[in-house]
């Protein structure tokens, strides 16, 4: 399901007290040569800029402006220059809180922007090559010296050939981020580790970061000095000049580190060490929790690791702060009731996720000129609680909603009308809708590969979609190949142990199972429990389909008693997460009947196939197909009987 992935980035620019003008400057971002040197910016004048709510403004021959504010959040409309672009789009969509410090917007010339970003990733594409051939020169001396067998010999190998694949996709992301880059803003210190880590000098870029001293110690010494600061707060007046000279301290210390803990988190996560890097991003959002960027990053980061309970954490931080700073009417704290919730909804709270999402539409409905990309954020993320609890009516109207706005703002090629029609296509399926379920998938696959390329999380998802259609027609082994196209991605994107993983891992179970190979069935289920209850936790939805998966695997092989006793902890499961009334309540009882067919159990079975089929009929109706193959066991079972 979609924009439950789509976190909004929030950047805010932070100021003590508040004032109705914030002034600005317009200009060129300074440039790294090639020599280390800085061709630095220019200003800009005759910039228009238009602030969300108040009047357009254009910049002075120095490039500067200054905009009356209503409030004291704000967001950028517009910035328009003949013949530049900006050089950060997001720009636009980021929240701002009124600072005496000046805001900086950048632009550039198409052609100098693309040069940039071309040139960065001639950096970063080389650095990455010398890496690769570095490591391959390695592996192969370790062979010469016989210190690792030929089997490791060619799994070092394709590991590090699986590496180099993922990092096209790390380069294009570095390359906007250093072409964006303003070198007029960073002191000369931080010039010279962003320019190492660009030129793939990892190494000297750390060592020169720890010439600083240890990280964790200069934090610790930070946060003395803020202690002191409040200290020194409540003092007598004749230390206000110490305090003021220790606040310039500490706030200059703080911004260093955090610029520190952002460039080692770049290079853990180029070396994809993804755990050091999350430490990182959480290290910089421990020096001030107030900060929104820091504290969402490290909250967004995790969440993509599946550490759903840092995610939390992190995410409510953000919601925290936003109430205090903002207010409950803010967009900023819709946004953060949606990560919440996002949050939630991973961790198969679905109540909990409901909840938070609500609040966040219910905001941003009632908001004065509220952003409409931001209420179809919120309308998707509704529906997706109401698809994972099965209302499938009211899923469907609101992803209607949710693709009605984004084809008006971006047109039907965007990546995120492809993603409303996959939450379409999954409601299509669940209501047995297969012809129109696989049109919508095939649609969206299109729209995603001309958008994102071919190895992104999002075609893996549709991989896994087609094969789970294909699977409902019966046609098991087009499934299977499927699921494995997905699964190969998903354990390239993002290893060996992650839930997506485990997802393709239990589908492609169940399709063996199907086609009676209830050795693979019951090795691939294994997996997908293994990964799930070390990412999930005991009590998961997705833990309770894994043993239902795998009840119906020992159910096959006559095995009854083990069917029975994984299939009794799935349905406690699903009716502590998900209530009485839902189809996968159902399809568990439909599976302990069929054990209790399977053993001659009669009236146990029809016990189970009866509160199947009233769930079934409360949910489908009488004609969908689940309705009709319970009907048609009890008729079986009832005939049988006579």
């Amino acid at each position: 399901m979609k924009k439950s992935l789509l976190i909004i980035c929030i950047s805010l620019i932070g100021g003590i007290g508040f004032a109705n003008t914030q002034k600005g400057i317009v200009k060129t971002k300074g440039r790294l040569n090639t020599d280390q040197t800085i061709t630095k910016g220019v200003p800009l004048p005759d910039a228009f800029v238009t602030v969300q709510g108040a009047q357009t403004v254009s910049s002075n021959k120095k490039g500067l402006f200054s905009v009356t504010l209503t409030s004291k959040d704000y967001y950028l409309k517009d910035v328009n220059k003949d013949g530049y672009v900006l050089c950060d789009a997001d720009i636009l969509s980021r929240a701002y809180a009124y600072s005496p410090n000046p805001l900086y917007i950048i632009m550039e010339t198409p052609a100098q922007q693309m040069e940039d970003k071309v040139l960065a990733e001639r950096k970063l594409r080389r650095t990455l090559q010398r890496q690769l051939a570095q490591r391959e020169e390695e592996i192969d001396s370790l062979k010469a010296r016989q210190q690792i067998s030929e089997e490791d010999y060619h799994r070092q190998l394709q590991q590090i050939y699986a590496d180099q694949e993922e990092n096209e996709r790390l380069i294009k992301e570095m390359a906007d981020r250093y072409a964006s880059i303003d070198y007029d803003q960073l002191d000369e210190y931080n010039r010279q580790i962003s320019a190492l880590i660009l030129e793939g000098k990892l190494a000297e870029a750390d060592s020169l970061i720890r010439t600083k001293g240890d990280i964790t110690s200069r934090i610790e010494t930070l946060k003395e000095h803020q202690d002191k600061n409040q200290q020194e707060e409540q003092a007598l007046k004749k230390r206000m000049k110490a305090l003021e000279k220790s606040i310039a301290y500490t706030r200059k210390e703080m911004e260093d580190l955090a610029q520190d803990c952002y460039s080692l988190y770049e290079i853990f996560k180029m070396q994809h060490k993804n755990d050091s890097a999350a430490y990182y991003l959480e290290l910089r959002a421990s020096l001030d929790t107030t900060y929104f960027e820091w504290v969402n990053e490290a909250g967004l980061y995790n969440n993509y690791l599946a550490h759903y309970s840092k995610a939390l954490y992190y995410f409510q931080l953000f919601l925290q702060q936003a109430k205090l700073q903002l207010g409950d009417t803010s967009d900023v704290t819709a946004s953060a009731y949606n990560n919440v919730g996002n949050t939630y909804e991973r961790m198969g709270e679905y109540d909990k996720a409901a909840a938070y999402y609500a609040t966040a539409l219910q905001i941003r409905e009632t908001m004065e000129n509220a952003d409409l990309g931001s209420i179809a954020v919120s309308y998707n993320n509704v529906g997706t609680i109401y698809y994972r609890l099965a209302n499938y009516k009211e899923a469907l109207k609101y992803f209607h909603k949710t693709l009605s706005i984004e084809e008006k703002i971006f047109g039907q090629d965007h990546i995120y009308v492809a993603l409303d029609l996959n939450n379409i296509a999954n409601v299509y399926q669940n209501i047995g809708d297969y012809k129109e379920a696989l049109e919508c998938y095939k649609k969206s696959l299109e729209i995603l590969k001309n958008v994102v390329g071919e190895e992104d999380n999002s075609i893996a998802i549709l991989y896994n979609n087609i094969g789970k259609v294909y699977y409902d027609e019966a046609k098991y082994n087009e499934a299977i190949e499927y699921y494995i196209q997905s699964l190969n991605l998903r354990i390239k994107l993002y290893g060996e142990e992650h839930p997506d993983v485990a997802q393709s891992y239990s589908n492609i179970g169940v399709a063996y199972c199907s086609l009676e190979n209830y050795a693979l069935a019951e090795e691939y289920g294994q997996k997908s429990l293994a990964i799930r209850k070390k990412t999930l936790g005991d009590s998961h939805p997705d833990i309770a389909s894994d043993l239902i998966n795998l009840g119906k695997v020992y159910c096959k092989i006559g095995n009854y008693d083990k069917a029975l006793e994984l299939l009794s902890q799935a349905l406690t499961i699903n009716l502590n997460k998900l209530g009485d009334n839902h189809p996968l309540v159902a399809r568990t009882y439909v599976n302990l009947g069929a054990v209790y067919e399977a053993q001659g159990e009669k009236i146990h079975a029809i016990e189970y196939y009866t509160l199947a089929l009233n769930i079934f009929r409360g949910v489908f109706g009488e004609e969908h197909t689940e309705t009709k193959m319970v009907l048609h066991k009890l008729d079986s079972i009832k005939s049988t009987a006579q």
